[in-house]
């Protein structure tokens, strides 16, 4: 009867509700869960007691920032500093709010400076929905806040992809989250990244190849890393800010103006508000980096000119100015610092951060202060 048989699909599915929580249960309690970045990494931090400065941010800080180079660096400036490296390859900024919330919720104590590296053309973990770390981030409340993310921006990140394909790649990451279906597989294959096993130090991940020598043989990759530095080099006008682009530049100043608008701004200024409510100061860094050029220009532009009053910004993308991290002997590729340039920038931005608390430039100042 169809009575029998809406008992029977009833049953089906709170078995195979049941049976999808069991397994995971088992995934989480034996540890072969760790494909989540957002709770591992905030977990293994956590161990590391003394820590009061947090990195935030992409591969770029990951593979960037030695946090021992740093903390020597700042202690023979006379400043007590035990940070820690929380980037992760390519985090939006909502996989950032996320993690940061989840490690200063388990550590309520003692972090004083969080130094942010927002990037907003970034959204890697809806672009693979069937990663490990896609079905472990996609719960309810994560995927609202993803979904509140991509509306700020017209559902787009660092390529034009469509509002279908992300949609599509959301709706599969949250289907398999709560399904499990999949999850086994992916956990227990070896090429799936285990972040609490992942060898780092302080969550630092260091690479010792040179991107000098991949130039020295390949004329094609040459050319572009040369391309992509005089593009940078040129847009010195608009990293002052959009006031000083429309004077110089007004066409460019008009196509970056709408890459990174107010209600970015507006969702920065509240993660920076959620971190100073808990008693930390914030300072902004701009890496020293090629990839989403044009997002990356259109921020500063729009920090500079809508956050003047606000948290600090360190600025390392000109490559006239930070010519030594853009060099290729310190690099491991056109977008990241290898461990002599990590070396090399970690030192450097100690005596900036130095610099801006000798002269108060970086007290808990309220994200308020940005605006459009």
């Amino acid at each position: 009867s169809l009575t029998s048989g809406l008992r029977l699909v009833a049953l089906a599915i709170a078995g195979f509700a049941v049976a999808a929580w069991g397994m995971r249960e088992v995934l989480r309690r034996t540890g072969l869960d760790d494909r989540n970045p957002l709770i591992a990494q905030a977990q293994v931090a956590s161990a590391f007691k003394s820590t009061n400065l947090l990195f935030l941010g992409t591969s770029r800080v990951e593979q960037g920032i030695n946090p021992d180079e740093f903390d020597r660096a700042m202690a023979a400036r006379g400043h007590q500093i035990h940070s820690f490296n929380l980037g992760l390859a390519g985090a939006s900024l909502i996989e950032v709010m996320i993690l940061t919330r989840n490690y200063l919720e388990a550590n309520p104590c003692c972090v004083r400076y969080v130094v942010l590296e927002p990037d907003f053309a970034q959204l890697s973990v809806i672009e693979q929905p069937n990663s490990a770390r896609a079905i472990e981030f996609f719960d309810l409340s994560n995927s609202i806040e993803l979904m509140r993310y991509m509306n700020l921006f017209g559902v787009r990140a660092g390529i034009p992809l469509t509002p279908k394909y992300y949609f599509r790649g959301l709706a599969v990451s949250l289907l398999r989250h709560y399904s499990n279906l999949g999850l086994a597989h992916l956990l227990l294959d070896p090429s799936q990244l285990n972040y609490r096993l992942w060898p780092s130090t302080r969550g630092y991940s260091g690479y010792d190849r040179s991107f000098a020598d991949r130039l020295a043989s390949d004329e094609k990759a040459e050319r572009a890393y040369d391309h992509a530095l005089a593009r940078l080099s040129r847009l010195s006008d608009v990293r002052e800010g959009f006031s000083a682009a429309d004077r110089s530049d007004p066409a460019t100043a008009a196509a970056l103006r709408g890459l990174v608008g107010a209600n970015h701004l507006k969702l920065l200024a509240s993660f920076m508000d959620f971190v100073r409510s808990r008693g930390a100061s914030v300072i902004i860094l701009r890496m020293p980096m090629t990839a989403h050029w044009n997002f990356e220009a259109s921020f500063v532009a729009r920090y500079r000119s809508g956050c003047a009053d606000g948290p600090p910004l360190l600025d390392f993308g000109d490559p006239k100015e930070a010519a030594t991290f853009f060099a290729p002997e310190n690099r491991t590729d056109a977008d990241h610092l290898n461990i002599r340039g990590a070396t090399l920038f970690s030192r450097v931005l100690a005596e900036r951060i130095d610099d801006l608390l000798k002269s108060g430039a970086a007290p808990i100042r309220p994200a308020a202060a940005c605006g459009g």
